[in-house]
């Protein structure tokens, strides 16, 4: 049954799919479902909807209802809403499961080329393994970025007037490569 309301939920049904839940006696069983609805919700921008169908999830299943917690936060971070999703990532209870909704968050944040807030959302996250493999990507958000910008480019591979690469160069928080590269040969 549980497998029924998830399809109806990914297929945009999500009244039925909440019908066929309540069908459902066992605990677990009912408690994934819901966790897939809500993950379906978050999808398409139902937020508020997701989050109330979170708390129909027994707080005794607390690690089938922070993996809903975990989608809704990388849901509200796509949709740009950083503020709601750093709020939905501190309900989260495992730190595992706290790490990849933070973890989410950080990619959105640095891949919009926010990368002290991608380091400091990074900060929050307990599992060093997970806060490295993050401080990875943001480093090579980070990367992709100057580079871009070296060649006169924006994010999105479009051109961009000299001036404004100049501006953009000095925007990020270690200097670009061009400056550290005229300190170091003026050094030498």
């Amino acid at each position: 049954m549980s497998a029924i309301a998830a399809t109806q939920a990914k297929a945009g049904d999500i009244a039925e799919a909440l019908r066929t839940v309540e069908k459902i006696d066992e605990a677990s069983e009912r408690a994934r479902a819901l966790s897939d609805i809500a993950a379906a919700q978050a999808e398409v921008g139902g937020i508020a909807e997701a989050l109330q169908t979170v708390e129909k999830i027994d707080q005794v299943l607390v690690g089938i209802r922070d993996r809903a917690l975990s989608a809704i936060a990388a849901a509200q971070a796509e949709a740009g809403d950083i503020a709601e999703a750093l709020q939905t990532a501190e309900k989260i209870g495992w730190p595992q499961v706290r790490a990849r909704a933070l973890s989410a968050i950080a990619t959105v944040q640095a891949e919009a080329g926010d990368i002290v807030e991608a380091l400091q959302t990074a900060e929050k996250i307990d599992e060093a393994s997970e806060r490295a493999v993050l401080l990875s990507a943001i480093a090579a958000a980070l990367a992709k970025t100057e580079i871009a910008v070296l060649h006169g480019r924006d994010d999105a591979g479009r051109r961009i007037p000299p001036d404004a690469a100049r501006e953009r160069r000095h925007r990020t928080p270690f200097g670009t490569a061009p400056r550290r590269l005229r300190r170091a040969r003026s050094a030498g």
